[in-house]
């Protein structure tokens, strides 16, 4: 009998704290405050853990923080849908949670507010400041760090190599932010020249859209000294590739007499599926009055071998050269009638 009480007792009070950290935490709406609790319902929804580490009574950043985005309604339903809560106070009007603090010292918390995000694990994928950004970017910056992170995990367990490069060059397509772009180029990149089943012509392929469209510094040289490396001899198209990327550096530096130049001087390297970048740009520097050398490149264009079957592209540009060739003449006349009139003068 004695042993059954003991039991009751037991399980009252069980039930009974259970109640009270069930009412703690209903005090703080959509945000939990145990950090065990936290990563169950992580593990339970497949959702990572935003923990916010902050001073509520004193830090003044951390109120701003919270009156500017985390109390709003648009980061209340993103997060519904997306993430766990975890707040962790450090007040300075009564006693810090002794959890809090070990957990402070586990991540190495320096500042209040700090964010992370965290997996059901409690391993960290991304740290989060304030610096007064708006909702939208906030919200945005949260949402491309999971993407990013689930992007991670899906990559990680695919056991195919060629599947996960597939992968990755999908990741690479996705409008994301240009650091995960970045990031997944230089996974596809390393993946690519390792792999053992593509041969080289199709590695250089392949490597055209990062190579291409790569703006950070470090990758684009890598990939450069990768393609004359394996293709030394240009032997698999890597020239077209090279000479390709140069000219878009070129030509974001709005450095137009260079970039004629550079066309004039690579002009193989410049037909067939590469014709387009030439199209545009023969029509910038039209839009600019330069329509001699307009006219140079879209007769470039025209003479591809690779238009012979089309006619009616082959007319088009016709149309367009003997349109440049009247504003040549006409550009010539009103030169010479300014120079007829200097003489009468």
């Amino acid at each position: 009998m004695k042993y059954l009480f003991t039991i009751v007792i037991t399980l009252l009070l069980f039930q009974i704290i259970n109640c009270e950290e069930e009412e703690k935490e209903k005090s703080h709406g959509p945000w939990l405050t145990n950090f065990k609790t936290a990563l169950s319902n992580s593990k339970k929804e497949d959702k990572p853990v935003f923990i916010l580490f902050t001073g509520k009574d004193w830090c003044p950043p951390c109120k701003a923080l919270e009156e500017t985005i985390l109390r709003k309604d648009k980061f209340l339903n993103y997060s519904k849908k997306n993430i766990i809560l975890l707040e962790l106070d450090f007040p300075q009007d009564s006693a810090v949670n002794p959890e809090n603090e070990a957990i402070s010292k586990q991540y190495g918390i320096k500042g209040f507010p700090t964010m992370l995000l965290v997996n059901h694990k409690g391993e960290p994928f991304q740290k989060f400041s304030y610096s007064n950004q708006t909702e939208k970017v906030f919200i945005d910056d949260l949402s491309n760090s999971i993407n990013k992170n689930n992007m991670q995990k899906k990559f990680n367990k695919e056991p195919d190599e060629i599947k996960r490069l597939n992968l990755a060059n999908d990741f690479m397509k996705t409008k994301l932010e240009g650091t995960n772009v970045i990031y997944f180029s230089k996974i596809f990149f390393a993946g690519l020249k390792n792999s053992k089943e593509i041969n080289i012509k199709d590695k250089i392929i392949q490597l055209s859209d990062i190579y291409i469209y790569a703006t950070e510094n470090d990758l684009i040289d890598q990939i450069k000294k990768y393609l004359k490396e394996v293709d030394p001899k240009n032997q698999n198209g890597s020239y077209k590739l090279l000479h390709l990327k140069e000219f878009l550096i070129i030509n974001k530096s709005h450095n137009d007499e260079k970039a004629y130049e550079f066309i004039n001087k690579h002009q193989e390297s410049f037909r067939g599926e590469n014709a387009g970048y030439i199209h545009q740009f023969a029509m910038h520097i039209a839009q600019h009055g330069k329509f001699q050398k307009a006219m140079n490149l879209f007769e470039f264009i025209k003479a591809d071998p690779i238009l012979k079957d089309n006619p009616n592209i082959i007319a088009r540009l016709q149309k367009v050269i003997d349109s440049l060739k009247e504003k040549i003449n006409a550009k010539k006349k009103v030169k010479d009638q300014k120079e007829k009139t200097k003489e009468l003068k």
